[in-house]
């Protein structure tokens, strides 16, 4: 595993001297421009040595196939940071900036999960900017031999090899400016120092690069049906989205904006706009400008009252759309085109919310109204996904501004001028409306006032788009909970996944003190919850309580830092020194043997934090008697009293292990039994002391186990040629893990795997459900990629054993009590099958280790 780095990278003397903010793991949410606009002035010369920080996109393509996973096509946005020398004089007259890249932060969501791409804190990223002519700064030619470090959802990646990026450049920064390979052929990318993938393209956005529409009628002529992308490139045409040439998006999201109480919000303009004295968008508007600009609201949220300019129509006082001046921007969405079409072929894959305009010939076809959220998936015609009633709102509404999270359909939105509900809420249409569940109430709340955005009642918000937040994912969580019940008590031990979102920025920022007590907090969300156990009455669940189901409560809480040593900045580690409390109000469900029970009153779980995300074993705990109540909301005299969770507990993981395998293959002509030598990597869902339960109820306590990676490799007989077996991606069908069990034989102290090391002796049976991918080389002298076709099986192959000590060793090898038939990629049958599978997993090189995804 990679080690704790605790000393930076050297560096020459110079410019470079100082040291290197190091970005924390987990995920970051794509951040906004902070402090004042920039001014973007027509570059004619090199400025001097200096620090740029700009909103940066990525388009990467990745390749796991080698090592059993998936190809992963994603585009990352966040934040990145580039420090630049000096001009000085080469020999052959062309001036010469050395610049390198000391932070980078880029965030994207995969089918899969989330990908987070930063620049890596051990090699350094460096470039140059050179002139085209002596004597003249530009154009110039650019270039960086960039590292990074990639999370994705099968461990952290890294390039041990530079990846080249080169532009021609215009100014500084290099606004609008993409970033390309020379030729990539392909980079290897490494996990724990072995190959596991090919980073096989990769390009760099410099600045923000959202998506948009454009009303009709406007100078550029552009398709109000069509999302573009900054600088204003078609890319999903109308037809891609169910949509006739005559309709008008009017409203946009991608479903993952994130919308809490202190969100990032930006948004556009109408041209009637106003905006009150002294902010961005009053200087645009009274230069006729404002409508063809992104605006954000200064400060963040709670406090705002004022806007800063982020893009400009033309690129005269921010980075350019560009459009031209009397251009109506009336949608947008934080993420670029390729989150939801990213095989580029201008169809998105993954569903696309709007609302249409009054108007639009779609609407009367599917029976919608300019009130209702429609979505499309894949191009088919749009259906409506939350209607006119289910937003709380009245005939002859038009919904102008979008953000939406569509998995719990917290939304946030805004009305066109003249709709009736305005006049009920006694707003205007520079007012966001919304709320955190739909279905919302009639009207729906008002979620912020005209004058928070900057805004003057009379302006309209045009669009909309909110930030991205960060998740952690935590996919081997504890938790005890303590059920009363009319016969006694019941203490059962779960286990299961959480993700948790909050709302900061790559620095600790965002922070705000709404308590006024002189310590700053960040607002977090408890998005997922899924944990499992058992008890006498059956199997237990519990699970976060759907948000549109009563009490209509999302599970929501705050870290605040326990010490404020850096105002504006959340004083725990990795930003800081010190502790913070942390809390959230959890609206859950109990299904106890069937019987399904929630909370109406939330648990407030508490802990304190020794780190960000949760450090090893941090626990949240509540020992308050909270009644839970049936499915008609009635009381069912149950309740729950002490409750624990920690999601970053220490488990042991055997990493990187040698294995030695026996396969025997029957490949329909022949069968062969194969030598196999390679490595995995195991988890075992337990810690230092061997802590388990007993989830199936028989007397014997078990963990759940999981093999993550594996790669063994043999030599064929007949014909010659070589084999190799991997673990079969779980995004891969049949889109299973390799989920194991390791249970003990006899339970001499409870909540414990009674066997060596943890106790003197006993025994424990082991077995896991493994879902492999065969390729077959048979010809040596042709690449893998030409001769090699994969075969998988459907149906797990079990393997099992059993051991005298824990994890087992070499000598307790595992074995499958039958075979399983091998399909082809199309998942159809062939005529080879493995009929046996014996396997051992050395128990050296064993790890203590918290298992986190961010």
């Amino acid at each position: 595993m990679r080690k704790d780095i605790t000393q930076i990278k050297h560096r020459a003397p110079g410019w470079r001297e100082g040291t290197k903010h190091l970005l924390m793991r987990f995920m970051i949410m794509p951040l906004i421009i902070f402090g004042s606009a920039f001014i973007i002035s027509p570059a004619q010369t090199f400025p001097p040595a200096g620090t740029d920080e700009f909103l940066s996109s990525a388009t990467i393509r990745i390749d796991l196939s080698q090592s059993g996973g998936p190809i992963l096509e994603e585009t990352v946005v966040g934040r990145t940071q580039i420090r630049r020398s000096d001009a000085r004089d080469t020999a052959d007259g062309h001036a010469l900036i050395e610049i390198e890249i000391v932070s980078m932060s880029l965030q994207g969501s995969t089918p899969i999960g989330t990908i987070i791409m930063r620049e890596s804190p051990i090699r350094d990223s460096r470039g140059q900017i050179r002139q085209q002519s002596a004597g003249a700064d530009f154009p110039a030619d650019s270039f960086f031999d960039v590292f990074v470090e990639i999370d994705t959802p099968f461990g952290t990646l890294s390039n041990l090899k530079p990846i080249r990026l080169q532009a021609t450049i215009n100014q500084l920064p290099p606004f609008q400016t993409e970033y390309t390979p020379p030729a990539l052929a392909g980079v290897a990318l490494y996990l724990n120092s072995r190959q596991v993938g090919v980073l096989t393209h990769a390009s760099y956005y410099v600045g923000q690069r959202p998506s948009f529409s454009v009303a009709p009628g406007g100078p550029s002529a552009l398709a109000p049906a069509t999302i573009h992308d900054v600088p204003t490139i078609p890319r999903i045409l109308a037809a891609s989205l169910g949509l006739s040439r005559g309709d008008d998006v009017d409203a946009l999201s991608y479903g993952t904006d994130f919308i809490n109480y202190n969100a990032n919000i930006q948004f556009s303009v109408d041209e009637r706009s106003a905006g009150r004295a002294g902010t961005a968008v009053a200087t645009e508007a009274s230069a006729g400008e404002a409508q063809a600009d992104e605006f954000r609201v200064s400060p963040s949220f709670p406090a705002g009252g004022s806007n800063v300019q982020v893009l400009d129509e033309n690129g005269d006082s921010a980075p350019p759309f560009p459009l031209l001046i009397a251009d109506d921007v009336d949608a947008l969405s934080e993420a670029p085109t390729s989150s939801v079409d990213r095989d580029g072929n201008g169809v998105p894959e993954s569903a696309v919310y709007f609302s249409l305009a009054a108007g639009s010939p779609t609407l009367a076809i599917i029976g919608a109204t300019p009130a209702d959220i429609l979505v499309s998936n894949g191009g088919a015609t749009p259906t409506i996904f939350l209607s006119r009633g289910a937003l709380g709102l009245r005939a002859g509404d038009d919904v102008d501004a979008l953000c939406l999270t569509s998995g719990n359909r917290v939304i946030l939105f805004s009305l066109s001028p003249g709709s009736p509900t305005l006049a009920l809420l006694g707003g205007g249409a520079a007012a966001l409306l919304g709320g955190f569940a739909a279905p919302l109430s009639m009207p729906p709340i008002r979620y912020a006032p005209a004058s928070r955005l900057g805004l003057q009642r009379s302006d309209n918000v045009n669009a909309l788009k909110c930030s991205q937040p960060e998740i952690d994912n935590f996919a081997h969580t504890l938790a005890k909970m303590t059920i009363e019940l009319p016969s006694g008590t019941q203490t059962v031990a779960l286990q299961g996944e959480t993700s948790i979102s909050v709302a900061i920025t790559p620095r600790g920022g965002a922070t705000q003190d709404s308590d006024r007590d002189g310590l700053e907090e960040v607002q977090t969300e408890m998005v997922s919850l899924n944990l499992v156990g058992n008890s006498p009455m059956g199997p237990v669940k519990v699970r976060l309580r759907d948000v549109r189901q009563y009490p209509q409560f999302g599970t929501y809480g705050f870290i605040e830092e326990t010490v404020n040593d850096t105002p504006g900045v959340l004083d725990l580690p990795p930003f800081g020194t010190g502790t913070a409390d942390s809390f959230f109000d959890v609206f859950f469900e109990v299904d106890l043997g069937g019987q399904v029970l929630h909370n109406i009153q939330p648990k407030r779980m508490k802990a304190t934090l020794t780190h960000k995300p949760p450090g090893q074993d941090d626990t949240y705990e509540d020992h308050t008697r909270t009644e839970l109540y049936d499915l008609n909301d009635r009381p069912a005299g149950i309740y729950v009293t002490d409750a624990s969770h920690t999601p970053n507990p220490r488990h042991i993981v055997q990493d990187a292990v040698p294995a030695r395998a026996t396969l025997v293959l029957n490949t329909g002509l022949i069968t062969e039994t194969i030598a196999l030598t390679g490595w995995t990597t195991v988890l075992h869902a337990t810690g230092l002391h061997g802590a388990a339960s007993d989830w199936d109820g028989d007397g014997r306590d078990q963990i759940p186990t999981e093999i993550v990676q594996m790669d063994l490799q043999g030599a064929l007989i007949e014909p010659t040629g070589h084999i190799t077996l991997r673990l079969r991606g779980a995004n891969l069908s049949p889109f299973q893990p390799s989920l194991g069990e390791t249970e003990e034989l006899t339970n001499t102290i409870p909540g414990r795997l009674d066997v060596a090391p943890f106790t003197q002796d006993g025994m424990i049976d082991s077995f896991f459900d493994v879902f492999t991918e065969i390729s077959l080389r048979r010809d040596l002298s042709v690449s893998d990629a030409n001769n090699a076709p994969l075969l998988h099986n459907m149906v797990p192959l079990r393997l099992q054993g059993r051991s005298n000590v824990f994890p087992a060793t070499s000598a307790n090898a595992l074995h499958s009590p039958a075979g399983v038939a091998l399909v082809d990629e199309s998942d159809q049958p062939t005529h080879m099958r493995i009929e046996s599978l014996s396997i051992s997993f050395p128990g050296d090189n064993v790890l203590y280790l918290p298992v986190i995804g961010r």
